[in-house]
């Protein structure tokens, strides 16, 4: 696994770290494989990112000062874009009937 001290975008690390490449709109729930998608993230900001984003979906109470200004902003973001896909597709099913 790489490991490095630049370009984290949630914060910065002193140290080379391990790091992962997230999709801001998860490619899960379809989002697209491309640049402008993809944000570098040490493991422990991208298990928490996801986190959030999964307990929004379940709209189960989290305690917000428990994370990140930043990883709260990614995740929303990447849930803001899987609902918007989501309503997008309902509204072209509604069209069809």
């Amino acid at each position: 696994m790489a490991r490095d001290n630049k370009g984290f975008v949630c914060h910065s690390h002193r140290n080379k770290v391990s790091y992962e490449i997230h999709h801001v709109w998860p490619t899960a729930y379809h989002g697209p494989d491309k640049a402008w998608n993809r944000i570098k993230i040490c493991p422990n900001a991208h298990s928490d990112i996801h986190f959030l984003m999964e307990a929004m979906f379940k709209k189960r109470k989290i305690d917000l000062r428990d994370y990140g200004h930043t990883i709260q902003e990614f995740a929303k973001s990447g849930y803001d874009q899987v609902i918007a896909y989501a309503e997008s597709l309902a509204e072209i099913s509604n069209a069809q009937r």
